[in-house]
């Protein structure tokens, strides 16, 4: 009997695929202080055009997680900024309705561990009387003991298909949450873990195989940079010996031949957050938070390589929930309001025991992860679907495809990605800019270098300082997407819209929506083959060279049928 590989799963949050621009400046930064992504590389199979399901943080973790999209896990809203994690607003996973692959694989017989970033359900410990997270560590990143221990007896992830997770999530403005501080302790946690695997496996025992997640925060932090960084007090950035990273070429463009959401967001950016100017040491520091987590990658993996027992039948997969615009499209900040390649197009490197390293161009998704995962473990999907859906409400058939037959070499069929966001990280009850209230209270000598920006805020709310409210990104800002071939050009075909669902909710029946007006779609459609920098839309009215009718129409349809077969909605509504 074949024995059934263990799976090795490394995450990084914010992470983009290297995007067609890039310089010699980034590649050679790249080789020189990122080798263990270039290790991956080399022995693995490397996706060139995989794209996160949904975005950002939370709706795009939970899609790689359940393999559904956010329209029926319910996760399309990122916290933060305007949203708190108990913003009415905001939609966790809730446990016992859509399994996740933990539940899969402990379904299918697998031992299952989760090591940092979660970001799915809000799981952390909280102190009594407050939702305020029990923190597990200093803001040097040193443990607290008791505390940890606490997280491991909880085992706040059970119910989601995983053990080993400590809290709190690495997540908000806090300096003991950031990946600058947490991302050691996470890489030690899996190292910790695979020692005692490999323990285990020496003893000769018949053992069952096991999955394990390392998922690290960084470059995440590179939302802090500026005025955040230092008023959190975070680690010193060695900027004098990093290398002039150049800006991106799109990042003059005005915007004006695009959707309407995506000026006014680069535009209200820092209103709602604070300013955050694009220039040398922006760059800088997004490139060095990659390197600060090459090493920890590094040390998870020569872990493995190190334990011959666990390494000659585990799998590893590397990939990140989404990536970030980085000053490209105008000086866009982050990953919301739009569907460029620099923010939904992400790294996915899986490397087998024994097999060489290949690209593959086919455009895959997160949602075909899970698929992959169970079909490389030896476990039935539609079983264990079927074994899940006597305790689980929406365990629905999965709606990617396994990338095993591209793993294999084996001839494939032309596939569509299809991806969507509801994200509105500008909407909820605290619609207040967090930069006119840095700026006051710093004004009144109530806050200095090395305060959080938490506590910060909750100043702001005792002594009566003026909040500076701001108007959310303009619609249509809904987008569902599709990347596919036709006739040999790759494409991507974006539709931007406003979502009656997210308008309003009809009186007696929260499963129901009520819209009186919507505003007019908006489209883009880019030739990725021609124009890899994405700058010019071809649906744009201003657009010089307009495509066929019959590609559009060609391109419409795919985008329904796309939406028809994935975009599932839940079958247990409430309906009167």
């Amino acid at each position: 009997m074949v024995k059934r590989p263990n799976i090795l799963i490394i995450m990084t949050d914010e992470e983009r695929f290297p995007p067609a621009y890039e310089t010699e400046t980034e590649k050679s930064y790249r080789q020189q202080h990122m080798p263990n992504r270039a290790r991956l590389l080399q022995e693995g199979v490397s996706f060139q055009r995989h794209y996160a399901a949904a975005t950002a943080c939370e709706p795009s973790r939970a899609s790689l997680f359940t393999g559904q999209y956010p329209s029926l896990h319910g996760v399309s809203q990122t916290s933060g900024l305007a949203k708190n994690s108990q913003d009415p607003g905001l939609f966790w996973l809730p446990p016992n309705t859509v399994p996740t692959m933990g539940n899969y694989f402990r379904t299918g017989g697998y031992r299952t561990l989760y090591h940092g970033k979660w970001h799915i359900s809000d799981q952390d410990l909280t102190i009594p009387g407050t939702h305020t997270a029990l923190l597990s560590n200093a803001a040097d990143g040193t443990p607290y003991p008791d505390r940890v221990r606490a997280y491991q007896a909880a085992n706040r992830l059970g119910q989601y298909g995983f053990d080993g997770w400590i809290g709190p999530e690495p997540h908000g403005a806090l300096a003991n949450n950031a990946g600058i501080i947490r991302d050691p302790g996470f890489a030690q946690q899996a190292v910790d873990s695979l020692q005692q695997l490999n323990q285990q496996a020496l003893t000769g025992e018949d053992l069952p195989p096991w999955l394990m997640v390392c998922s690290f925060v960084n470059p995440h932090d590179i939302v802090f940079s500026g005025q955040g960084w230092t008023l959190l007090g975070l680690p010193s950035v060695p900027y004098g010996d990093l290398p002039k990273f150049p800006a991106p070429p799109t990042a003059d463009e005005d915007l004006t031949c695009k959707p309407r959401c995506q000026k006014d967001y680069v535009i209200n950016y820092g209103n709602f957050y604070y300013p955050q100017p694009t220039r040398e040491r922006y760059r800088q520091l997004y490139f060095y938070l990659q390197s600060v987590t090459d090493a920890l990658i590094g040390q998870v993996v020569d872990t493995l390589d190190s334990c011959p027992a666990l390494s000659q039948n585990t799998v590893v997969i590397f990939t990140s929930d989404h990536g970030d615009a980085l000053g490209s499209h105008g000086g866009m900040h982050q990953k919301w309001y739009n569907v460029y390649e620099e923010t939904i197009h992400v790294p996915l490197v899986i490397r087998q025991p024994g097999k060489a390293g290949k690209v593959v161009d086919t455009p895959t998704s997160h949602v075909d992860l899970l698929p992959t995962v169970l079909e490389l473990a030896g476990i039935d999907a539609e079983a264990a679907r079927q074994a899940l859906a006597r305790d689980y409400t929406e365990a629905r058939t999965l709606v990617g495809e396994s990338l095993v037959p591209l793993l294999d070499n084996q001839p494939e069929p032309a596939r569509s990605i299809y991806f969507m966001t509801d994200d509105e990280v500008d909407q909820g009850l605290n619609e207040v800019s967090v930069n006119k209230v840095v700026q006051t209270l710093a004004s009144r000598q109530m806050m200095q270098s090395g305060d959080d920006l938490v506590s910060t805020l909750g100043k702001a709310w005792n002594q009566t300082v003026v909040q500076q409210a701001y108007t959310p990104t303009i619609e249509p800002h809904h987008i569902e997407t599709v990347v596919t071939r036709i006739d040999g050009v790759l494409y991507k075909y974006s539709r931007y819209f406003e979502n009656p669902r997210f308008v309003g909710t009809a009186p007696g029946n929260p499963d129901g929506t009520v819209s009186e007006y919507r505003v007019p779609d908006e489209w883009e459609l880019y030739d990725l083959d021609a124009d890899p920098y994405e700058a010019n839309n071809l649906l744009a009215p201003c657009c010089a060279n307009p495509p066929s009718q019959q590609l559009v129409h060609t391109l419409r349809a795919t985008l329904i049928s796309e939406r028809e077969t994935k975009r599932l909605l839940p079958q247990t509504l409430n309906q009167q």
